[in-house]
């Protein structure tokens, strides 16, 4: 327990100068990169790598369309400086558990953005005068040897009479719960989708199937992988008014249900409604 409780601390301080959108943005594209499905293949090989891609993914992004302003240059440089650090400093860490951090990283910067929000009246910036010059990336090649270097002659486990078990943080629950309170991951990118399939309709063709992230806020389900889909999920119509209609609103909540487990590991929302429609245990 005390090897839980010293990593949560860690992404904690970490985490304290995360409070922006952009920041759970760029958190989110390098553990989308840490789990492609499309790099499915050699499982030894992609231990390897996957971090790798992730590092390199946030070192391309820098100078796109992606980090164009302050905003998300400040916050690109310290999701990419993070990464990069945590990788030279642990060469060893399986690709999982860097998955799992990436996760709580994500959360406890939610946290840390709400507090800000909160200060400041539910508007303004991230705090300025940070560096908006890039400070990672130059050391790719050096996480990759030391990597390699530390996979490829990890020694084999000595039996003990009691081995101490690993530490690990929470994993997510199997069981899928009936209905569990979510608000989009990117609601600008909600935004977006819902402005699509009105231009969509307007035109008279059939609007096209995206799927949207979607965060849980209570229970056992804060550990999935939720999404939704445009055209796929009962309710959205609803779901896209509340959006049309609520202009800045950041905390909002609508309702899951109707969730199937995908073979990927994520977690499909069937239904998402406005008000709950069961009732929901405290």
């Amino acid at each position: 327990m005390s090897g839980m409780r010293e990593r949560m601390a860690r992404l904690e301080r970490d985490a304290t100068g995360m409070g922006t959108a952009n920041h759970g943005r760029f958190l989110s594209e390098a553990m989308q990169a840490l789990r492609d499905p499309a790099a499915a293949g050699d499982v030894d090989a992609d231990e390897i790598e996957a971090p790798l891609r992730a590092l390199r993914l946030l070192d391309a992004l820098w100078g796109s369309s992606y980090a164009d302003r302050p905003e998300p240059k400040v916050a690109l440089n310290e999701i990419g400086g993070w990464l990069e650090r945590r990788l030279l400093s642990a060469p060893g860490l399986k690709a999982a558990e860097l998955l799992i951090e990436l996760g709580w990283l994500k959360r406890l910067a939610r946290h840390h953005e709400a507090l800000r929000r909160e200060s400041t009246g539910g508007g303004g910036r991230a705090p300025v005068g940070r560096p908006t010059t890039k400070s990672f990336g130059a050391r790719i090649a050096e996480v990759e040897r030391r990597r390699r270097a530390a996979l490829a002659v990890a020694p084999r486990p000595v039996p003990s009479a009691a081995p101490a078990p690993a530490a690990k943080l929470p994993e997510a629950p199997a069981a899928l719960p009936e209905e569990v309170a979510v608000q989009f991951a990117e609601l600008g990118k909600a935004r977006e989708e819902r402005g699509r399939a009105a231009d969509r309709v307007k035109k008279g063709k059939e609007p096209k199937d995206a799927e949207l992230g979607l965060t849980a806020l209570e229970g056992v389900a804060r550990g999935m992988r939720l999404v939704c889909s445009t055209t796929r999920t009962a309710g959205m119509g609803e779901v896209f008014e509340r959006i049309r209609t609520t202009p800045g609103a950041q905390d909002w909540v609508c309702y899951a249900s109707g969730m199937e487990r995908r073979a990927d590991g994520v977690v499909f929302v069937g239904r998402l409604s406005l008000t709950p429609t069961r009732r929901q245990d405290a």
